[in-house]
């Protein structure tokens, strides 16, 4: 039988930004009695092995302390490896040695590193079991949300059997977010015609924990540290070509591989399973509604290139769980989720905009676009303070207070 609860706040999606939202909600409201629901399409992760889309996750230092303070940080246990220096091969055409490399490194702003590399089900499954021993959540898992509509002071939410009557509700339900459609939120899309290839792979030199994005035509191609002598990879090309790498056998594919990866990581070993996601680029054009505020996906997707996505997303989560906790009360206030979409409207347009030209620009890879971006990295490679600051601004952190 359906049945109908009130409760201050629901988060709809269980990702690992929803899940992150959930924890967040619930130290804030650590002693105040208040619960949190969390409503899933599906059942939470239950173990830590591998997921089958095999990703992993370059989390910031910023990133990396807001799970910290929810108490799921645990680099072995995640299978983590630490990014002590990130390096940009720009204007590089087809090839991994024909442009300038800009390598930037942690130690410069005093830090030790910019962060972690985590597999995605690892830290999923990490934050779902957190989640499971944490009093003030209520899980509500197995059936997608259907529908949202209004009644006075709550929106009611139908999922399956489940119906909440919610004071707020968050979505963090991803690029296809019912939450937004249900709001009338539209959304600003770029389609470039990309596909990344995602997969995981031995080498025989040592990483020595760079992560390593080169610039080439049809778009990047990252390899990011793992533990021992393994890295994940990101290659982004247009969309034909990937499709056709990724119909290769293991052969074949290392062969495709070797001219960008061997000349920084050795011959190539041992190959995950390889997965294909097209790269669609999607910007909702507002970030609140009544009662109604978005986070992650459901706000923002971008192209890989710079590892800026869940970064992001954490920045949402943090953000609004920060005002949350600092104004008791109505959590759907409209001055609270106005005060959201200030805080964070600047952040998420400026890396989407940039991002997204950049990824152009990098995928058509004209002559003139190259010798800029020699130029540009040579600059910077020979600019010092121009570098620190150019790293500052990608290590811009996360409210503390969580």
């Amino acid at each position: 039988m359906p049945f109908e609860q009130d409760v201050e706040i629901a988060v709809v999606g269980a990702g690992i930004t929803g899940l992150a939202m959930a924890l967040a909600l619930a130290r804030a409201n650590a002693g105040t009695g208040a619960e949190v629901a969390l409503l899933a399409a599906a059942p939470l992760p239950t173990s830590r092995a591998e997921a089958a889309d095999g990703r992993t996750a370059a989390l910031l230092m910023p990133a990396i302390g807001l799970l910290t303070r929810l108490g799921v940080f645990d680099p072995t246990g995640l299978g983590a490896e630490p990014l002590y220096r990130l390096r940009i091969v720009g204007g590089s055409g087809k090839g991994a040695a024909e442009g300038t490399a800009l390598t930037f490194d942690a130690a410069e702003l005093g830090m030790e590193a910019f962060g972690w590399n985590i597999p995605n089900a690892t830290l999923a499954a990490r934050l779902a079991a957190a989640v499971g021993r944490t009093a003030g959540i209520a899980v509500h898992a197995g059936a997608p949300l259907q529908n949202v509509t209004e009644a006075g002071d709550r929106l009611l939410l139908e999922a399956g059997d489940t119906r909440l009557a919610a004071r707020l509700v968050i979505g963090a339900d991803g690029r296809d977010s019912m939450v937004r459609e249900t709001a009338g939120i539209t959304t600003t899309q770029r389609d470039h015609g990309q596909t990344a290839i995602v997969c995981r792979f031995a080498h025989t030199k040592p990483h020595r924990n760079i992560s390593t994005e080169l610039h080439r035509q049809g778009g990047p191609f990252t390899m990011v540290p793992l533990p021992g002598r393994n890295s994940s990879l990101v290659w982004v090309d247009r969309t034909a070509e990937s499709e056709a790498r990724l119909d290769l056998d293991d052969d074949a594919f290392r062969e495709a591989m070797a001219p960008l990866a061997e000349p920084w990581l050795g011959p190539i070993g041992a190959l995950s399973r390889r997965h294909a996601y097209p790269i669609r680029a999607r910007l909702a054009k507002a970030l609140t509604a009544p009662r109604r505020a978005l986070v992650g996906e459901a706000a923002h997707v971008m192209s890989p290139l710079g590892a800026q996505g869940l970064n992001l997303s954490l920045r949402d989560v943090a953000t609004l769980a920060g005002l949350l906790a600092a104004h008791p009360g109505d959590p759907g206030d409209p001055a609270l989720l106005a005060a959201y979409a200030e805080a964070r409207a600047v952040d998420i347009k400026a890396r989407f905009w940039g991002i997204d030209t950049l990824n152009h620009m990098v995928m058509q890879s004209l002559p003139p676009f190259r010798l800029a971006s020699s130029l540009a990295l040579g600059l910077l490679d020979r600019l010092p303070p121009a570098r620190r600051a150019l790293m500052q601004g990608m290590m811009e952190g996360v409210p503390d207070g969580l």
